[in-house]
């Protein structure tokens, strides 16, 4: 049975990029650290392993593995995936497909998600299932709001309404050429939007936004939900103006997939998981990963130490500098199947490591 983590916990969360350490002060990963999680990954009876952007963690950030380290890398993956203990995603920041493309070739017991148009996207051929939340019905929430707010039939003023190209937004676009009147307008919808969700335990999960826009146009995902209001109207009269947006509170959040994959299976939990992930979108994962586990996780951020400007803190518990090492480190974990195998082997990996680094 699927069970989902009510809405409440989620939103509660920190946000990206404020994470529990300066990435400054996280060391790359010594041969101690190495061996603990060897062990746990040994004697762990559920695992999950979560792979990020492959870009920097799978293969180089600027192109693709030479033959020998791809092969290592799906050699490692094959083996990992056969293993009836382990169970691996691959998430992209793409869509679905391009994870598919370059991976689903090498185990069918492989899983994929990515993104498409900011929602979460699972691939048809995943073998593991997992039950994103129901987004509700936006539509009423709009129904109910339109009965009390007097603005949108004012003569001569128009209020443009339109659901995003996405199923967890919609939003209301009030023009500049309003004047005075545009912001009291919005901050109007917007009070009477939050009503209606407080009032409404069925729309707990809904936020509402406003903010100012300038150069506003169609190819910003807006699609117009007025029979005759064509494409150079909005051009010519809905540019500049204020935005009230209501979304869902999982919308653009990569947060829910990591709770969803961890709430699938009640009575069976992980006691081993493996977060990979360099970028910040990856930060997501990693902070769900220590959430939802208190022993046995391993939340890897993969970044040399020349590279981290792009992050302001990290949820990351470990840190590798490179995909090699990604590389290296999967391929020693596929290679462990007993307690009496390869622990001398994963140990002079990681020696190795710390002496490149000294």
């Amino acid at each position: 049975m699927d069970v989902l983590v009510p809405a409440s916990n989620i939103a509660d969360r920190p946000l990206v990029g404020l994470g529990t350490r300066q990435i400054s002060d996280l060391d790359y990963m010594n041969p101690e650290e190495s061996e603990k999680m060897r062990k746990d990954y040994l004697n762990a009876k559920r695992r999950l392993i979560i792979i990020g952007k492959d870009k920097g963690v799978l293969k180089p950030s600027n192109g693709a593995n030479p033959n020998e380290d791809q092969k290592q890398l799906e050699e490692a993956l094959r083996t990992l995936a056969q293993d009836r203990k382990n169970e691996i995603w691959m998430v992209t920041s793409q869509g679905v497909g391009a994870a598919e493309y370059a991976y689903s070739h090498i185990n069918p017991n492989l899983n994929f998600a990515g993104r498409y148009r900011n929602q979460i996207q699972l691939s048809k051929y995943n073998t593991k299932s997992v039950k994103l939340p129901h987004v509700g019905s936006l539509l009423e929430i709009e129904n109910i709001a339109k009965q009390r707010i007097t603005t949108f039939d004012l003569p001569g003023k128009k209020i443009q309404s339109f659901p995003l190209e996405i199923e967890l937004s919609f939003q209301y676009f009030i023009p500049d050429s309003m004047g005075d009147f545009a912001k009291f307008m919005a901050t109007e919808i917007k009070d009477k939007l939050e009503t209606v969700i407080k009032e409404n335990q069925k729309f707990k999960d809904y936020v509402v936004t406003i903010a100012q826009v300038k150069n506003c146009s169609p190819g910003d995902g807006l699609k117009i939900n007025e029979e005759g209001f064509t494409e150079d109207d909005f051009i010519k009269f809905m540019r500049h103006g204020f935005k009230v947006q209501i979304n869902h509170i999982y919308y653009n959040d990569q947060r829910i997939l990591v709770e969803a994959i961890f709430n699938k299976d009640q009575g069976r939990k992980f006691d081993f998981a493996l977060s990979l992930g360099g970028d910040p979108v990856d930060e997501l994962t990693h902070q769900m990963i220590k959430s939802m586990m208190s022993k046995q996780n391993y939340a890897i951020l993969v970044k040399n130490k020349e590279s981290e400007g792009d992050l302001l803190g990290t949820y990351a518990s470990h840190r590798l500098e490179d995909h090699k090492e990604v590389i290296n480190l999967l391929g020693d974990l596929a290679a462990v199947r007993s307690s009496n195998l390869c622990l001398e082997h994963l140990y002079q990996f990681f020696c190795k490591m710390k002496k490149k680094k000294t």
